[in-house]
């Protein structure tokens, strides 16, 4: 598809844009941020999946079960296949950072 210049509109070059980096950087941030307000609850399943955009597909559309723990993260070519879980807690798993 022809993004028309707009790097957003392509999923294989809008990593081409800096400000992807940033805006994906700042995401990730404040997730974790929202995270440590309340660290006994907002590390599980219950919290993760509340709401419309706790399911499988976006905003539920079409109508899906709720997203778990354990469902994979196809990554194609960026990275090898992990799970929700695994991502959840950017001091553990495959990562290793904390925001200051």
């Amino acid at each position: 598809m022809f993004s028309s210049g707009d790097p957003g509109g392509d999923l294989f070059t809008s990593p081409g844009d800096p400000a992807f980096y940033v805006h994906h950087g700042m995401m990730d941030r404040m997730w974790t941020y929202w995270q440590l307000l309340d660290p006994t609850s907002r590390y599980t399943e219950e919290q993760m999946n509340g709401g419309n955009y706790g399911h499988i597909t976006w905003t539920n559309q079409p109508e899906s079960r709720k997203a778990s723990f354990s469902d994979k993260l196809d990554m194609g070519y960026a990275a090898e296949s992990t799970t929700i879980g695994e991502v959840m807690d950017t001091t553990s798993g495959p990562f290793c950072y904390f925001y200051v």
